[in-house]
């Protein structure tokens, strides 16, 4: 998995392309501004417990058996368009994502700032 760090004045952000998932944010000098379990799991197929996850495109159960609940958008890797110091932006398309998931075409852009 590939992590990004952004930084803005004082304040930084950690974020992981494995479903452009926000893991930490932080001011400098004070606790975090976001949970994330200790007992997070980084591995391909399992969720990361915490930060903030894009639920889509369904939150809770699949309308369909067999897929994940809260949607595959946080379970793939999502391409890296662009970064600066304080802005990420990332893109997800229907090819990037196992076609057992998603039986329709879409394309998604994240911008993280």
């Amino acid at each position: 998995m590939e992590y990004l760090n952004l930084q803005q004045g004082d304040c930084s952000a950690r974020i992981c392309t494995y479903g452009a998932q926000i893991l930490s944010c932080q001011l400098q000098d004070a606790h975090p501004l976001l949970w994330l379990s200790s007992a997070a799991l980084y591995q391909p197929g399992q969720s990361i417990r915490g930060g903030v996850p894009i639920c889509w495109p369904w939150f809770g159960r699949s309308p369909k058996p067999g897929r994940p609940a809260q949607g595959f958008a946080r379970l793939v890797d999502w391409q890296v368009q662009s970064v600066q110091p304080a802005q990420a932006v990332f893109r997800l398309t229907d090819a990037d994502v196992p076609p057992e998931m998603v039986d329709f075409p879409f394309r998604l852009q994240m911008s993280i700032t």
